[in-house]
């Protein structure tokens, strides 16, 4: 592992730079990465922000595209490889880790696996082609063994089950979405709820929208709050390519929904994009990365509150010097407290072309700001610099991620 410590760079009118106490970057890499292993495409850290999950979603360790998940882990000013996990069954193009999630304690991750086609009787059977997985591994002290592997009830071929995956606090419920599941239309998709008593996983209710829409991309991202009985999930094709966001509540066994819409963008922003929740499921932030900020597709994230039963629009965050086409937030991230959110800015071009970027806005009073401009200490094009994003719960943590990076950069 290599690591590079180098303070962030500031962008023109943020009022800081870095966090308050000591200024740096870390940059993590893996024992073993080719360029093609989209090293980086997914990442999750723990609460305490002293693990972090790096997906490889095409790595091909185990079999040609099978993908796999990194793990570090944090000691000091340090961080080390603590594994490298594949399925226990790994099959060719199965692309495990396209979506990954972590308990706060860092101990249980939960990776998805869209492409993988076995209809459950075993994993590399390849009888239903892209029907798709979800992995659950544990880990105890520093090793990890895999848990569980889970299907549909009933899977199907091209449903893409573990496109995006969620974990509440505890890491005992379970969010994994099926990309296009036929529920009440055609490619509407849906959310498939497991619960983990002891070590046992069991599968729950399947979660789909009231009035369904076909290729309207639920799915397309999903968030937990800490308790799991909060849960956002993005659909920003639907309503007529306008984009909405669906928040799901249980009370009592039973899950109840809230919809919503786009604030008035236009069609083709893709909002909701991207989604993440607060600790107690009270704030709530998304994006709109096609959307027109201060140039013309420099993309948007959106803050929402729910109170009294509704979900109020707060803030409207862009980037006051963004360019054309940056696309401003196709990935977000928010600290447990609701008051800090990271933003992906992976088509950034302030350092060349497609190097990528990403942005700190905080809650300052009843307004929010931005604060950090953040950019690979030596960036070059394409890197996708902000391709995926995580914070720790407290927001002291900041990891990006980028496809072409070849690493995680990790700023405290």
């Amino acid at each position: 592992m290599k690591c590079l410590v180098l303070v962030a760079l500031a962008a023109t009118g943020c009022g800081r730079i870095g966090f308050d106490g000591p200024h740096g970057t870390t940059r993590i890499e893996p024992s073993s990465y080719q360029p093609g292993d989209r090293f980086g495409q997914a990442i999750a850290m723990s609460a305490d922000g002293n693990t972090l999950a790096v997906a490889a979603s095409t790595s091909d360790l185990a079999g040609t595209d099978s993908g796999g998940v990194f793990v570090f882990r944090r000691g000091g000013v340090t961080w080390t490889e603590e594994a490298f996990l594949v399925a226990a069954e790994p099959d060719a193009n199965d692309e495990l880790a396209h979506g990954v999630a972590l308990s706060a304690d860092g101990n249980t991750l939960v990776v998805g696996a869209p492409f993988e086609d076995s209809s459950g009787a075993s994993a590399t059977d390849d009888s239903l082609m892209d029907s798709g997985a979800a992995y659950v591994f544990a880990r105890r002290g520093s090793t990890w063994t895999q848990q569980a592997y889970l299907k549909r009830s009933v899977p199907a071929a091209l449903d893409y089950l573990g496109y995006a995956v969620a974990l509440s606090a505890t890491g005992d419920r379970l969010a994994v979405v099926i990309a296009a599941a036929d529920a009440g239309a055609i490619d509407t998709g849906a959310i498939v709820l497991f619960e983990r008593t002891g070590e046992v996983w069991s599968p729950g209710p399947e979660l789909a929208p009231a009035v369904p829409e076909s290729n309207g991309g639920f799915g397309r991202s999903c968030a937990f709050s800490a308790d799991g009985k909060t849960l956002a999930v993005a659909a920003d094709n639907a309503d007529a390519l306008r984009g909405l966001l669906h928040v799901f509540t249980e009370s009592g066994g039973a899950w109840s929904e809230d919809v919503v819409p786009s604030p008035g963008t236009p069609v083709g922003t893709l909002f909701s994009y991207s989604v993440a929740l607060s600790a107690r499921g009270d704030v709530l932030v998304t994006s709109a990365p096609r959307e027109d900020g201060s140039a013309p597709q420099s993309g948007a994230a959106y803050v929402f509150e729910r109170g009294g039963g509704a979900w109020v629009q707060r803030a409207r965050l862009i980037a006051s010097d963004a360019l054309a086409n940056e696309t401003l937030g196709f990935n977000v991230a928010l600290d447990a407290a609701g008051d800090r959110v990271l933003v992906g800015v992976e088509n950034d071009s302030h350092a060349g072309t497609l190097s990528g970027a990403a942005r700190v806005f905080d809650r300052v009073g009843a307004s929010w700001e931005q604060t950090m401009y953040l950019v690979a200490p030596e960036p070059r094009a394409n890197d996708v610099f902000g391709d995926s994003v995580a914070l720790s719960a407290d927001g002291s943590i900041i990891a990006i991620g980028g496809r072409g990076l070849g690493g995680v950069y990790v700023f405290r």
